[in-house]
């Protein structure tokens, strides 16, 4: 039977097996790539964003070690996934390829979510470079000290200096802000379109897997499998009594 080398893995070309079996780890590999900028991204914004709270409308930065987490957390799943994919092929298991088709799937959906919150930040970027202004951090009404809120100029507990500094971090590092959740959301984005693709040619893989193997020996069809040292079952025929004539 006539294999190929793919990724250091003597593959089946019989239906294809080979073929699909590439592709299926370029895609994984890319996700692997994605994923690392995209967890890179994560924990820079979440050591270095800044954290702008305006009356409640603008709030960056939210958890810090949440983000760092999240990051890391993404780069090792990725890692993980692409592990399995190699152990599934090596192993010809069916099981596992159903397993990551519907981790994929779920993948995709997530991500297309990510891509829509992505597309809408960066929109919430741009309104807010025009109407956050530092009038908004100055109370135009009666102070109150009924309730102590910190996202409210009127609260008697709302740190107006705190507010300034925010509006002037958020001003001047705009672009680098804005370029980052753009190029967030172009990977979520990539991400959600390579998922998909995956999960369909795992689908794929599914159904091939039941007609051909990636790495095990392909038997002709109709032989069946043999499992040497297991009891044959059948019917024992007894030798015939020597008939009269012959005595």
């Amino acid at each position: 039977m006539t294999t190929e080398t793919v990724y250091g893995l003597q593959v089946n070309e019989a239906g294809g097996m080979a073929r699909l079996a590439k592709s299926l780890q370029k895609l994984h590999l890319l996700f692997v790539v994605i994923y690392f900028f995209s967890g890179v991204l994560t924990i820079v914004n979440g050591l270095t964003g800044p954290e702008v709270r305006v009356q409640g409308t603008i709030h960056i930065k939210k958890d810090p070690m949440h983000e760092v987490l999240s990051g890391f957390f993404n780069i090792v799943v990725s890692l993980i996934v692409f592990l399995a994919l190699r152990y599934a092929i090596q192993s010809d298991d069916r099981r596992l390829m159903t397993g990551l088709m519907w981790c994929d799937g779920c993948c995709g959906m997530c991500h297309c979510l990510f891509g829509a919150l992505g597309c809408l930040l960066v929109v919430a970027l741009l309104a807010g470079r025009e109407h956050v202004t530092p009038e908004m951090c100055k109370c135009t009404q009666m102070v109150r000290f009924d309730v102590c809120d910190t996202s409210n100029a009127c609260s008697y507990c709302f740190d107006e200096h705190k507010c300034y500094i925010g509006i002037d971090y958020f001003k001047n590092n705009f672009g680098l802000l804005f370029f980052l959740t753009s190029l967030w959301t172009i990977l979520v984005c990539t991400e959600m379109i390579c998922c998909t693709v995956a999960a369909v040619k795992l689908s794929t893989a599914r159904q091939q897997m039941l007609q051909f193997s990636f790495c095990r020996a392909t038997l002709p069809q109709g032989t069946g499998c043999v499992v040497v040292g297991a009891p044959i079952q059948g019917t024992i025929l007894a030798p015939s009594a020597p008939k009269i004539a012959d005595l």
